[in-house]
């Protein structure tokens, strides 16, 4: 196993959750749950960056027991889970949005949209049509695009790498697009807003820089904070351009790839 070029625990690890932490069911097992707390046994933050939404992390919180802030919706979002208020949000321009579903439905008339608010979240009926009964806010589209959206999403039943790559291309500079590896379904957040910007801003308001942190992630998403991050550790499952500019590949996410690490790294439980 590769070592990590530190001589002392790091001060922060950073953690995706789907492909990464989590295993294929979806769940934190237990080698990995002990993983955690041996972290915080050695003052160590341990942080949880991710895709996801807060209303898709709390039990996952509750799992690991995490005091320290989430970061979600690939940084757009930073979470207290003991208050449970929003520290801090990254929303994308409104008019920007408008524009961009506009220019992106020309080009791609199948796509279906949803939005991703601070704590919210709503769609159009074609969406996720099987899930109209959940409780969200569905309607269509332009109805939609009002008051603080953190996260566009768009979703195609006929997607491909080329294809996300067009649309990427088409967007430009304009906003920041990426994937968590269902590549039928991109993801649009505020220009500059990943999960390394906001990661970067946390750690530094704690008057670290990036050699106090150790990060672990699988896919597109991922790819900033890893070469950010004083350590990089891609998965065995990760996709293999994040695999080539990870600082360390460890074991997959079935096979407890972070526990593995932060058991190395963190010796004393």
């Amino acid at each position: 196993m590769t070592p990590s070029p530190r001589s002392q625990s790091w001060s922060v690890v950073a953690s995706d959750l789907d492909g990464t932490l989590l295993d294929s069911g979806r769940g934190v097992t237990k080698r990995t749950a002990s993983a955690v707390e041996r972290v915080r046994r050695n003052d160590g933050r341990f942080l949880m960056v991710t895709g996801r939404p807060v209303r898709w992390i709390t039990q996952i919180v509750e799992q690991l027991g995490t005091t320290d802030p989430v970061i979600a919706l690939n940084g757009a979002v930073v979470w207290d889970p003991v208050s449970g208020d929003v520290l801090s949000s990254r929303p994308l321009d409104l008019e920007l949005v408008i524009d961009l579903v506009e220019r992106l439905s020309e080009q791609d008339p199948d796509l279906c949209w949803a939005i991703e608010r601070p704590l919210g979240y709503a769609r159009s009926p074609e969406f996720a049509p099987g899930h109209n009964a959940d409780g969200s806010e569905i309607a269509p589209i332009d109805e939609l695009l009002t008051g603080e959206l953190t996260k566009l999403l768009g979703r195609s039943h006929n997607f491909s790498p080329e294809r996300f790559e067009r649309i990427r291309a088409l967007v430009g500079d304009a906003a920041q697009v990426t994937h968590s590896g269902n590549e039928a379904l991109i993801e649009i957040a505020a220009p500059g807003v990943h999960k390394a910007a906001t990661l970067a801003s946390l750690v530094d308001g704690w008057a670290l820089s990036p050699d106090d942190v150790i990060a672990f992630g699988d896919q597109v998403n991922d790819e900033e904070m890893l070469a950010w991050a004083g350590w990089g550790v891609a998965m065995g499952n990760a996709a293999p351009h994040v695999q080539r500019l990870a600082d360390e590949v460890t074991l997959s996410n079935d096979q407890a790839g972070v526990a593995r690490i932060l058991e190395r790294e963190f010796p004393t439980a």
